[in-house]
């Protein structure tokens, strides 16, 4: 297995409801679609909604939202 270096990519927005949940989706499944391995991580802890966008509802095994409250 090579290791190669990973990328960071970001979606942020003070704003809320602009759509970051839905893109940073979009772009996980397309990557991975395409043979990247991703890892996602919704950082919002007022309204995280990664666990609630298709097809990551299914894929989410645990939160880490709780150990932020």
């Amino acid at each position: 297995m090579s290791h190669l270096p990973g990328t960071v990519a970001s979606f942020y927005s003070y704003k809320g409801g602009v759509g970051r949940t839905m893109a940073l989706g979009n772009v996980a499944m397309t990557l991975a679609q395409n043979g990247f391995r991703v890892l996602v991580v919704d950082l919002d802890l007022y309204a995280p909604g990664v666990q609630e966008y298709p097809p990551f509802d299914r894929a989410v095994k645990s939160s880490i939202e709780p150990y932020f409250r």
